[in-house]
């Protein structure tokens, strides 16, 4: 069972690596590997589970190249309160609200 601790300390660092850059209504995603934000915060990748990354709505990012994605790529994935984009067993364990996430149905990805 995952810590809230835990789960707060890495949404903690994925926000603060984009502060004033998340945004609900953008179109433009952006892909974040749960490993190097564990490495990051020096906690034990070993409590990870399936869908080890997030997705943050972007207001701007430079290198993106631009795919289709619809709903069903998502299955399994939560919106926070927060606008992060996190995996069922995130959101399932958080102390956030958190609503089954919809995408646009096309979106603007980068990682």
């Amino acid at each position: 069972m995952f810590a809230v601790t835990t789960i707060g300390r890495v949404l903690e660092d994925v926000a603060r690596g984009h502060r004033g850059m998340i945004s609900r209504t953008s179109n433009i995603i952006c892909r974040i590997n749960l490993e190097e934000v564990y490495d990051r915060v020096g906690l034990d990748k070993d409590q990870l589970q399936e869908n080890n990354f997030v997705f943050i709505p972007i207001i701007k990012v430079q290198g993106i190249s631009q795919i289709n994605i619809n709903g069903p790529d998502f299955k399994g994935f939560s919106q926070l309160e927060s606008d992060i984009i996190v995996p069922e067993w995130m959101a399932r364990e958080s102390t956030l609200q958190y609503q089954r996430y919809i995408p646009p149905k096309k979106l603007i990805y980068c990682s």
